[in-house]
């Protein structure tokens, strides 16, 4: 009475596995809006806007040139939101998630700073 049948045990551990990656896809793809997100950090951090980018670039051109500030990441997010409005890139709902995020001393942001590695999508 007391042993466990390893076809009956097989058949529950299936079961529990496939309820758990429904509630999972449920969760992650569905909820958390996961390929929304990939989407997103294609688009803006792989270079997958390549209107955005080029904007970026035109808008930016004299940045360069100037002192630097102590506000980098303002100085960078200014001309990219404005680079947004001129591709449209500001209509995308995931825009707003994203900035960018300088590290001048290059120092590793993504440690234990709070996460702030460059994107937020």
């Amino acid at each position: 009475e007391g042993s466990v049948h390893p076809a009956r045990l097989d058949g529950l551990v299936g079961e529990v596995q496939s309820y758990l990656a429904r509630r999972l896809r449920g969760l992650v793809v569905v909820r958390a809006r996961l390929p929304d997100h990939l989407r997103a950090v294609k688009e803006y951090f792989l270079l997958g806007r390549g209107d955005l980018f080029q904007a970026l670039i035109e808008v930016t051109r004299g940045l360069a040139t100037l002192a630097p500030t102590e506000t980098p990441d303002h100085d960078v997010n200014e001309p990219y939101r404005k680079a947004a409005l001129l591709s449209f890139a500001d209509e995308d709902p995931m825009f707003s998630r994203t900035r960018l995020v300088l590290d001048p001393g290059g120092k590793d942001t993504a440690g234990a700073g709070g996460g702030s590695g460059g994107e937020e999508a």
